[in-house]
């Protein structure tokens, strides 16, 4: 209960500097409030290391957004200065093949995309289409940025995620060289 009052009161930053913290008692919103965050830090990976304070920082300035079934997150090409944290549904990441669009993942609640445009600055590489009703949350890259403190966790964390998706791919790829090749001979 202490740790939730603590929490409330830094995320609503309503404690004067001076003020001595209180425990109070426990509130349902609160209670929700500390569920949520404690489910961000423990199942979001791109969250790793960041303290409460700091995390619910980062939350405070994230936008909801909802996606129908079928619609698009973002397309291929797009600029992009936001990435996403899916909350519940089904998203897929397609690529431009010719005139198809290519599978490369399927994503799930509490995965991470858009990211890659964060560290580039490029157009985002893949589009992100939703398989069923969406709900997520786009945080601001400026907004990272803006707050070194909470940048340096983000951007280590992002730094081994891509390392993570570099070696599945290069994993797939000999799989595919090695099938290819057997059936060559």
């Amino acid at each position: 209960a202490k740790f939730q009052a603590v929490t409330a009161l830094l995320f609503f930053d309503r404690r004067p500097s001076n003020a001595q913290l209180t425990v109070v008692e426990e509130d349902p919103v609160v209670r929700a409030i500390d569920e949520f965050l404690q489910k961000l830090s423990t199942n979001v990976a791109l969250f790793n290391g960041l303290d409460v304070p700091r995390l619910e920082r980062l939350v405070t300035g994230a936008e909801r957004v909802n996606i129908t079934k079928a619609k698009l997150f973002f397309n291929e090409g797009d600029t992009g200065y936001n990435f996403f944290i899916l909350l519940k549904g089904q998203a897929i990441v397609e690529k431009k093949d010719g005139h198809e669009w290519a599978k490369l993942a399927e994503l799930g609640p509490g995965e991470t995309f858009g990211e890659m445009a964060l560290i580039d600055g490029e157009p985002r590489s893949a589009r992100i289409r939703a398989l069923e009703d969406c709900v997520s949350l786009s945080f601001d890259g400026r907004k990272i940025d803006a707050a070194p403190d909470i940048a340096a966790v983000i951007y280590k964390n992002m730094a081994k995620l891509q390392v993570k998706r570099v070696r599945n791919s290069n994993r797939k790829t000999v799989a595919w060289a090695k099938q290819f090749a057997d059936r060559m001979l």
